[in-house]
């Protein structure tokens, strides 16, 4: 019996299948990303979006700024724009100042850069509009102060995403399962702590993948993509 509780050991229907075409990203809270000059055609990628800023006095932490806001909702918002556009989501993990998701791009006219730059500018415009809202000004005066001088130049107000825009090409599933297996991982890992069971957190896709119960959200197994691929021999 595989356990599911906090750590990185086996996790039930996590696989180890070959198949190719899986792509890492790692993109980081704060407006501008590196751009990356490829369109979407047919890739998939785990992407990480840090939230906030770095909370005063504590280097390297990021303030929840998506719990401080209920801005849970804007986030499964903008996967559902992605599935109408054909994009797949086939895991995540929504945390308090970051989210992780892993989509299956469809071929598209549109660079990637632009598909995720898109999804950012849309929560970012509508968590400022809950904070001006909720007259939640020392927070709005944070991120006023991270604009940089240039970008204030160019008419940006506020800075809600970290700077930076990573990825990397994968070539197996059991890359896939590995970078599932870490972010589902996320509420329990290091200071967070949210849970005692990864499958018991609310804003993750883990339970679906340990246990095999149907999902809170609409996704696509990770699986089901892979042996699309292998199919259509890419």
């Amino acid at each position: 019996m595989h356990s599911h509780v906090c750590g990185y050991g086996t996790l039930g229907s996590y696989g180890a299948t070959n198949a190719p075409f899986l792509t890492f990203t790692q993109c980081q809270f704060a407006g501008i990303y590196h751009i990356i000059r490829v369109y979407s055609s047919s890739l998939l990628l785990v992407i990480n979006l840090p939230a906030g800023l770095p909370a005063e006095g504590m280097a390297g932490r990021w303030l929840p700024i998506i719990d401080q806001t209920n801005s849970y909702d804007l986030v499964y918002n903008w996967f559902d724009y992605l599935k109408k556009q054909n994009h797949r989501i086939a895991g995540f993990v929504i945390m308090p100042n970051h989210v992780h998701v892993m989509i299956d791009f469809s071929t598209s006219s549109k660079k990637i850069n632009t598909i995720i730059g898109d999804g950012k500018r849309f929560i970012a415009y509508e968590l400022i509009s809950r904070l001006s809202e909720a007259g939640n000004t020392d927070l709005l005066h944070q991120l006023e102060t991270a604009v940089s001088a240039k970008d204030k130049s160019n008419g940006k107000k506020h800075e809600v995403w970290k700077e930076s825009f990573d990825w990397k090409y994968c070539e197996t599933s059991k890359f896939a399962y590995q970078k599932l297996l870490y972010m589902h991982n996320n509420p329990c890992a290091g200071k967070w702590k949210l849970v005692e069971d990864i499958t018991k957190y609310e804003h993750s896709l883990a339970r679906f993948y340990i246990s095999g119960k149907n999902a809170a959200y609409e996704m696509v197994d990770v699986e089901e993509i892979m042996s699309q691929k292998m199919l259509e021999g890419e």
